[in-house]
């Protein structure tokens, strides 16, 4: 490693001693998570950006995750908004339903 790296781009220490049998797959799991917790959201947001950046595995978990909350995100910011142009253009659209009701247009 370079030595103008900061710690975030240095992989996580899980340490296992050399003497007893390889932990479970639960329990490093868990090592890791307590890993993970302890840092800072903004290397764990850097993480997960450069994880769905460099991903080439087609069904990916997290990426998927990843890709399914930016899709409501975006859908909830285009209902956001729609309320304001709805609320104005809704009144008017209602209303020319009304008029064709009405007034019929005649056969000629």
């Amino acid at each position: 490693m370079q030595s103008g790296q900061d710690d975030s781009q240095k992989p996580l220490p899980v340490e296992v001693p050399a003497d007893e049998p390889p932990p479970d797959l639960s329990s490093l799991r868990q090592v890791i998570y307590e890993q993970v917790r302890t840092l800072d959201s903004r290397v764990i947001r850097q993480m997960l950006a450069n994880h769905v950046r460099e991903c080439q595995t087609p069904h990916c978990p997290t990426c998927s995750r990843m890709h399914e909350r930016a899709i409501r995100r975006r859908r909830a910011m285009r209902m956001l908004r729609w309320r304001g142009v709805a609320k104005t253009i809704g009144p008017q659209i209602a209303l020319q339903g009304q008029a064709g009701n009405q007034y019929p247009v005649q056969q000629l």
